[in-house]
């Protein structure tokens, strides 16, 4: 990034965070927030509360009273992102995922800490547990958290009711077996409505990775697992705030993204003007549609290079590239039937 592109980002994070301004009622606590979300983007290697009180110049005191003390709503705050995601991020068929994430801590006195498997570590650990719901698009270009919560075991005897003798369902056992290598078999409990074809079901089954990133984002980038309170509430707060910061670094890496691929075709398109600005007017008239679609220039031509047709016949698309063999493979858009190898 620029160092203009980094200073705009300033002004955004502004206004980004005056949409969460109703959650606050006094304005000292409402800045609060933002010195928080400012501490987790920042570059700092601990985004415990002290180092980022430290960089926003307040004292220490504030921050740890603005997550367990302060009155401000974290409902309407939990409430606020998910209405920032429904209006600007809105899919129809978008994927809810669930995921849990292991924190590992020294002592006893964290709120739900206790002795259990933890991930990070990847063995029996000391460690709280928080459970998260991320949002993602169908094609997986936007992810973000919209919901998270401490886990608290609930230690009980295994109980089951009946009904009726029969299974709530309808329930599908999917098994998906890797065709490059046979001997891995997964299974997938799915309650998707008789009729939904497989494909839709394996994108949604193998859809895990994109709550797994945004885990990764928020421990590596914004201190998801850097909390130093003992409160449950207070534990609670950071993870929502913790939201509010990752909700605004997954719409700027969205926007950054669909920028660049716009500078990109812009670049294609201005590249292809100096050519044909270049190119002697004789060769530019002997420009002709090969048997695939492509107008290409003539053989003595500087522009030699390969390109992607795309071509349309009724709802039914077919994407073919000059050079590569093409075959019928399965595929998850139901318009596509064939696609270039």
């Amino acid at each position: 990034m620029t160092a203009q592109q980094i200073l705009a980002l300033k002004s955004a994070l502004s206004r980004y965070v005056d949409e969460f301004a109703d959650c606050f009622p006094k304005f000292d606590t409402r800045s609060h927030l933002k010195e928080y979300v400012q501490g987790q983007l920042s570059d700092l290697p601990r985004k415990s509360v002290e180092p980022m009180a430290h960089l926003a110049q307040v004292p220490p005191r504030t921050l740890q009273e603005f997550l367990s003390l302060s009155d401000w709503d974290q409902e309407r705050l939990r409430e606020r992102i998910q209405q920032i995601v429904a209006r600007d991020h809105s899919d129809e068929k978008a994927i809810g995922i669930v995921d849990e994430s292991g924190h590992p801590k020294k002592g006893n006195k964290t709120a739900c800490v206790q002795r259990q498997y933890c991930g990070n570590t990847g063995k029996i650990d000391n460690c709280v547990m928080s459970v998260h719901l991320s949002y993602t698009s169908y094609d997986n270009a936007f992810r973000t958290m919209i919901d998270s919560e401490l886990f608290l075991e609930a230690k009980a005897a295994p109980f089951w009711m009946p009904r009726e003798g029969k299974v709530v369902g309808p329930y599908w056992l999917i098994m998906a077996r890797d065709v490059l290598h046979p001997d891995e078999v997964k299974y997938f409990l799915s309650n998707a409505a008789p009729g939904t074809p497989i494909e839709p079901i394996l994108h949604v089954a193998f859809s895990r990775w994109p709550i797994e990133r945004c885990l990764e984002d928020e421990k590596t980038e914004l201190g998801l697992s850097h909390f130093e309170c003992r409160k449950y509430a207070a534990v609670e707060r950071h993870l929502l705030i913790t939201q509010v910061s990752h909700l605004f670094l997954a719409r700027q890496c969205l926007r950054l993204r669909e920028k660049k691929y716009r500078d990109h075709d812009l670049s294609d398109s201005h590249r292809q003007r100096r050519i044909d600005r270049y190119t002697d007017p004789e060769q530019r008239g002997q420009a002709k549609t090969d048997q695939a679609g492509f107008r290409g220039a003539g053989k003595n031509s500087a522009l030699q290079r390969r390109s992607t047709a795309v071509a349309y016949q009724g709802p039914q698309q077919t994407i073919t590239e000059v050079g590569h063999s093409v075959r019928a493979v399965e595929v998850l858009h139901p318009a596509v039937t064939e696609i270039a190898l």
